[in-house]
């Protein structure tokens, strides 16, 4: 997993490189289903490694929780994609200051659904989202409408 801290610490540098403000890297939530089956929250231990790999001015915090486990997006197209993540996420708490930056992390991005529902979720609870960063991201020509092309990888 070096390399991909490397990656994730790389994108995050990206959207603020003067480090101006103290940074908060918040994990998109993995559902706990995943969590126990691969015995090890994913995106948690990207954000925790990427954040060492940063400096002393960057913290992790599980700020956001699922509040309803969304239906698999297998053959989603991004539309229903992003209409099954809508509302499934929210904060557990507020900001402990206004005055950090807020970058939302994930390692894969398929449509931006998840993060796009995470933003949405952080700013609801009155955190300052700057940006998002992933490892990686699935290319455009995957992402066929399930309607169209059930044979396309997800």
């Amino acid at each position: 997993m070096p390399f991909l801290a490397d990656l994730l610490a790389g994108a995050v540098r990206a959207l603020d490189p003067d480090g101006s403000a103290p940074l908060v890297l918040v994990p998109v939530p993995t559902a706990s289903t995943h969590v126990r089956e691969r015995g090890f929250d994913v995106t948690h231990q990207l954000a925790a490694a990427a954040a060492r790999r940063l400096g002393k001015s960057v913290r992790v915090e599980r700020a956001l929780e699922l509040v309803r486990q969304p239906l698999d997006q297998g053959g989603l197209s991004q539309a229903q994609r992003w209409q099954n993540l809508l509302g499934t996420q929210r904060t557990r708490a507020a900001p402990r200051s206004r005055a950090v930056r807020v970058v939302v992390v994930d390692d894969v991005i398929t449509t931006g659904s998840t993060m796009r529902e995470a933003v949405r979720a952080l700013g609801a609870g009155g955190w300052p989202v700057t940006g998002c960063a992933a490892v990686a991201q699935v290319p455009l020509r995957y992402l066929r409408d399930a309607s169209t092309d059930s044979s396309a990888p997800m």
